[in-house]
């Protein structure tokens, strides 16, 4: 199993952080550090992403000694990350994945670093049955998910905190078209709404 992609992500990374870095002062470095670092976690996320779907794709026609591969590369990915080490001993695994509900509160922006720091990111909901799993787990009325406007304010398509196109939305009428609200949260009868992004509220931090 390859992961030369990582090579790719991470000599890209580098270039954006000297060209950053380069005639600027000293606090530029470490924001490019920080961009670097959400950069090369969400390439981690994506990954697994599709190791997982590969896994499955390879137990649904029988052949365990392939998904038996996967799974290793999955392990394998996760212990490089520190993943294992990260996630909290009363996070919820579903699917092989991870979920974590905090009983605390916080902007979307402070939600979502925090969610990186840990190794994970804010939960992507994919489908109506991962949706009816994490309202099992709703405890408050609003919690945030990793759903986004592109560049956080501009336009209209949404985008996921790992920058891909969400394969699953369930807005709740009216909803997900304020311009000036480009954050998304769901609520807890599992339809989504959107928001400013300064509201304090719970959220859902997601593993693969």
């Amino acid at each position: 199993m390859k992961t030369a992609w990582l090579y790719v992500v991470l000599a890209a990374g580098i270039f954006r952080l000297v060209s950053d870095a380069c005639g600027e002062d000293p606090h530029a470095l470490t924001a490019a550090r920080q961009r670097y670092d959400g950069e090369i976690k969400s390439a981690q996320h994506r990954y697994l992403r599709d190791l997982r779907n590969l896994k499955s794709t390879y137990t649904q026609q029988g052949d365990l000694e392939s998904a038996m591969t996967v799974k290793e590369e999955m392990d394998r990915v996760r212990l490089s990350a520190g993943l294992s080490v990260l996630i909290p001993e009363n996070a919820v695994e579903w699917k092989e994945h991870f979920y974590w509900f905090p009983a605390q509160d916080l902007t979307y922006k402070d939600a979502m670093d925090l969610a990186r720091e840990r190794g994970g990111h804010l939960v992507i909901i994919d489908s109506e049955e991962e949706n009816d799993f994490v309202t099992s787990h709703l405890k408050e009325l609003y919690t945030w998910i990793g759903l986004h406007r592109k560049k956080f304010r501009d336009g209209n398509d949404w985008i996921t905190v790992t920058g891909e196109t969400p394969l699953f939305l369930k807005w709740d009428q009216s909803q997900g078209h304020g311009k000036n609200q480009p954050y998304a949260g769901i609520r807890d009868d599992g339809l989504w709404h959107d928001f400013f992004g300064s509201e304090e509220q719970r959220f859902i931090v997601e593993w693969e």
